[in-house]
């Protein structure tokens, strides 16, 4: 005897078919009485249902997860470039990121992206503190305001951590900028948290993902390192966080925030490494105002 669900039927020897491209579910052990078939079409129903859950389990997650599968594609230069298939990075998905709602480009490439998480679950782990995140790159990368470079999906800014004068995290909406000696420019009662700010680094250099420059002023990488040393972190992660950390020339020193650059990706064959040098001035050129790098 066959019984017939919408389109599909369910017969006592042959295979349950999902509509959706599930794989055959085997049903078996039908009996010739009404009351057990009646109970094979139900016991059908439920497996289709499974069959359902199982295909909706089984769905790529979304781009802006993180999905290592769908790598974005760094092309050209951080400052002359732009990104193919970027990943957004959404802080409402975990509690371990803070995207810093004056900065809205959330776009990069895998990873980036991966950085990021990796980064956030590191401090969170340690601390239960979230970490601050501003601008990535546009969604197809290209100029952003208020940026010379994160135009392939390569760069991003992170807040620093700062303490109040109890010794107590204050988590801000904003970059807050810091004297050499960890003090705050603007408010003295704030300091430059080297505890917590010392895990993010520690967590960016440490991973398999390339960190190629890790911009902060120097007076701030001098109280990184100290600390590192202080507390007994590993010669082998000092030394990566030594190579990494320096103060840009030409712009901005980022006495205010950390901004990190990944290496380009393996799969890019289109990203270059370096920034595009600007031409030389001629003496009728205006000076343009410095911008971040």
């Amino acid at each position: 005897m066959t019984v017939a669900i919408g389109m599909r039927a369910i017969s006592r020897s042959s295979a349950i078919s999902c509509s959706v491209g599930c794989k055959l579910v085997r049903a078996s052990g039908f009996q010739h009485d009404l009351a057990v078939q009646s109970r094979s079409l139900i016991g059908g129903v439920v497996a289709a249902s499974l069959c359902l859950a199982t295909e909706a389990r089984s769905k790529p997650v979304p781009k802006s997860l993180g999905d290592g599968a769908l790598s974005g594609q760094s092309i050209g230069h951080v400052n002359a470039g732009r990104l193919v298939h970027g990943l957004r990075l959404d802080c409402a998905n975990g509690t371990e990121l803070r995207c810093l709602p004056a900065w809205s480009h959330r776009w990069g490439t895998t990873e980036l992206v991966t950085l990021l998480r990796r980064t956030g679950h590191a401090v969170w782990e340690t601390h239960h503190v979230q970490l601050g995140v501003g601008d990535l790159s546009a969604e197809h990368g290209g100029p952003i305001p208020r940026h010379a470079s994160h135009q392939s999906g390569r760069d991003v800014d992170i807040a620093f951590f700062v303490l109040d004068a109890n010794d107590k995290s204050v988590a801000t909406n904003d970059y807050i900028g810091f004297r050499d000696d960890g003090l705050a420019i603007a408010s003295p009662a704030l300091r430059f948290d080297t505890k917590k700010n010392w895990t993010v680094v520690a967590a960016l250099v440490s991973g398999p993902v390339r960190v190629q420059h890790i911009f902060v002023s120097n007076g701030l990488r001098n109280l990184l390192l100290a600390y590192g040393h202080a507390t007994g972190a590993s010669a082998d992660v000092i030394a990566r966080a030594a190579r990494a950390m320096h103060q840009p020339g030409g712009a901005s020193p980022h006495r205010n925030h950390f901004h990190v650059r990944v290496a380009c990706p393996t799969d890019s064959k289109a990203c270059i490494e370096e920034p595009r040098r600007a031409a030389p001035a001629t003496p009728h050129q205006a000076v343009s105002k410095s911008k971040k790098p």
